[in-house]
């Protein structure tokens, strides 16, 4: 990494060589071959002095050479200082070297005296030549010192303006979340589906995939690669039916495209295009949420006591007193007063609920003194009488 120094040299540089010609801060970056810390240092300095000019503001500044004064020098040469020349310092050296050979053989001096009047009297003025190298190699030594950790202090301010300048530009990156790993049951029964010829139904899956009792299983796994677009079923609306035949509709490799499907992907429910009915499959897994109380479908688990609160609410509701009803009938208006925790399969635990309310019952946490409902039909479908409050 350059200098500041020598950036801003590069910098001027750049516009000497394009005078006339409007650049913007990506232009600058590039030609001059700096980083966008140190060009904004170098254009700021350079306007400063005079030796360019900058319209705009913002994201739209643009910079170009100031013109020359009459008479005058360009501004870019002073401020910008040519590097000293290896090859001059070299020459400066060796003509210094000469010219004082050059004395000492004019002084008529005899080698051998001069040896011999060196050892003895040390002339005092090699004593102030040599004291004078010293001090200037110690003020070059502390100069170029000084000039190296002013570089140093330079260059870790440019690397912390570059990084603070990259992190604003760029947008916050968001958290990846990473794909799950392929379900080993959807890519076995993939495989068995792709040796099938022609629609097959859902037992004959289970048989050729040797598990002739799987079918809920199975049916769930078919729904899930339908929801993918991989099979389809003549009977979307009721695709456990005993006649619902499935078919392979994906003409790429399955067994690539099965890797993203999940058996969690099946849902819970369809609805008719037609008639616009809802039909909702019980037990369709769904990704288990963080913490307890939570059941392998999403559905929050209950309390103990709280379904049972929630038959006697609705028992003992004034709008439901006198009115008969079978237990699929409470249950879906369970499910609908309590999405989420109510399924749609809690027909036996309301069932129960219901068959401890037809007697007064001191465990129960309200009304344990008096009957709540009455079985009015206890075969066929079972249905009770909310007797009211």
């Amino acid at each position: 990494m350059s200098t500041q120094n020598q950036a801003t040299r590069d910098v001027a540089d750049f516009f000497t060589r394009h005078q006339g010609r409007e650049a913007d801060i990506e232009a600058v970056v590039f030609g001059a071959e700096v980083t966008k810390a140190q060009a904004n240092r170098a254009l700021t300095t350079l306007v400063k002095d005079g030796v360019i000019t900058v319209t705009g503001t913002g994201t739209d500044r643009r910079w170009t050479k100031a013109a020359a004064p009459e008479g005058g020098d360009d501004p870019a040469e002073e401020t910008a200082p040519p590097a000293p020349n290896d090859h001059e310092a070299e020459a400066d050296s060796v003509t210094a070297e000469e010219a004082g050979e050059a004395d000492t053989d004019q002084s008529g001096v005899a080698p051998a005296a001069y040896e011999k009047s060196e050892e003895t009297e040390a002339p005092a003025a090699e004593d102030a030549t040599e004291s004078e190298d010293e001090d200037t190699d110690a003020d070059e030594k502390s100069d170029s010192g000084d000039e190296h950790a002013q570089e140093t202090k330079n260059e870790q301010e440019d690397e912390d303006e570059e990084d603070g300048s990259e992190e604003s530009d760029e947008d916050p990156m968001l958290p990846i979340e990473p794909e799950p790993d392929p379900d080993p049951q959807i890519l076995y029964y993939a495989s068995v589906i792709a040796n099938i010829e022609g629609p097959f139904d859902t037992q004959t899956l289970c048989n050729k995939a040797y598990t002739p009792t799987k079918r809920r299983t199975v049916t769930t796994i078919l729904r899930a690669l339908a929801e993918h677009g991989l099979v389809s079923c003549s009977k979307p609306f009721a695709p456990d039916a005993d006649d619902a035949e499935w078919e392979l509709v994906f003409d790429g490799s399955l067994m690539d495209a099965v890797i993203r499907v999940q058996v969690a992907d099946a849902p819970d429910h369809v609805t008719c295009e037609v008639c616009g009915q809802t039909k909702t499959f019980g037990g369709a897994p769904r990704p288990r949420q963080a913490g307890t109380g939570v059941r392998n479908d999403g559905r929050t688990i209950l309390a103990a006591g709280e379904l049972t609160g929630y038959v006697i609410d609705w028992v003992t509701d004034p709008a439901n007193s006198g009115v008969e009803f079978t237990v699929r009938q409470i249950t879906k208006a369970l499910a609908a007063l309590h999405p989420g925790k109510v399924s749609d399969n809690a027909d036996g635990a309301i069932k129960n609920a219901l068959d401890k309310m037809q007697m007064p019952d001191h465990r129960r946490a309200r009304y344990n003194d008096r009957t709540l409902v009455k079985l009015v039909k206890p075969i066929g479908p079972r249905t009770y009488k909310a007797l009211g409050v």
